[in-house]
């Protein structure tokens, strides 16, 4: 639930660091890049604990020790998947 009601307020999460000017995901989930009106530019990565099962991540803070025995194995694209994300980019 908390993760929901953050992920629903993230734009207003973002204007805590600045005024931002651009806010894309690129269809990537659970990551926005943004641009501040600063010129600051930034990429914020996100997620809820009952998500951390595909990666790759590299774990730099688990106090909770939720991620001990986590394997995050490389995901393999999908050709298909990769074309039509660059078809959609481009265009």
């Amino acid at each position: 639930m908390a993760f929901d009601a953050f992920y629903a307020q993230l734009h207003a999460f973002l204007q805590l660091l600045g005024e931002p000017v651009d806010i894309e995901d690129f269809d990537i989930p659970n990551i926005v890049f943004f641009i501040l009106a600063d010129g600051t530019e930034g990429e914020l990565g996100f997620g809820c604990e009952s998500q951390f099962d595909s990666g790759p991540y590299h774990v730099l803070l688990d106090k909770k020790g939720i991620l001990t025995d986590m394997v995050f194995p490389d995901p393999e694209p999908d050709p298909g998947e990769q074309r039509e994300k660059l078809r959609r980019l481009i265009y």
